[in-house]
């Protein structure tokens, strides 16, 4: 997040980020309610939550991508700035290892189409990412973030930052996924508050 505002601002503490939620973004961007013609011309975290609705766009279709990040940078600082010191944690030392794709929940798979999701959900036989399309390069860059190549398509993933984010005591970590294409302009971010189970299976306690 800190790297979307004008000016730099240093995060040294969880009260640092709840700062952040009101500093000005690099530029601001006009958002398309469906109420003027003119949109609504925004520039930090909290005029975003002021006007929130889950199908909230720029106005200008070239700035989709650059909002789409910033909404979700602002709910993932907000999550943590709300996240409650974890008592007990199942989270292993290195999420995004090799074997991720085989445990992770197919929620992770990069999806298209509606029809292909809908299809993927009723298959019996599909419980996990990697179940979906199979990983076929792994590049780690470092332990909060790797890339994950299948046929075509690349997904980063990156931990954002942990903490009992559902307020059952135990360790939650917020990944984000960002969905490319090899060669085309397909572009999508999506954001998972994840848990592990006591079986060792990884949760998804929230999607956004």
């Amino acid at each position: 997040m800190a790297n979307l505002l004008l000016e730099k601002s240093a995060v040294a503490s969880q009260r640092d980020l709840s700062r952040l939620l009101s500093e000005r973004w690099y530029a601001s961007i006009d958002i398309d309610t469906g109420k003027t013609e003119e949109g609504n011309s925004i520039n930090n975290c909290n005029d975003l939550f002021s006007i929130w609705k889950s199908d909230l766009h720029a106005q200008r279709e070239s700035e989709n991508n650059a909002f789409l990040e910033i909404k979700v940078m602002c709910l993932a600082t907000r999550l943590l700035a709300e996240a409650k010191p974890a008592q007990r944690s199942r989270i292993p030392a290195s999420p995004l290892d090799a074997a991720l794709p085989d445990h992770a929940p197919k929620a992770f798979a990069m999806i298209t189409s509606q029809t292909e999701w809908q299809d993927i959900q009723r298959d019996p036989n599909v419980a996990h990412w990697g179940d979906v399309y199979p990983i076929t390069r792994i590049d780690k860059e470092s332990e909060f973030r790797t890339a994950f190549y299948s046929d075509g398509g690349v997904q980063t993933l990156a931990i954002l930052g942990h903490g009992d984010i559902n307020g059952d005591s135990w360790d939650d970590i917020l990944v984000a996924i960002k969905d490319t294409v090899e060669g085309g302009d397909y572009f999508n971010l999506r954001l998972f508050v994840l848990s592990m189970t006591a079986q060792g299976q990884w949760e998804v306690v929230a999607e956004y």
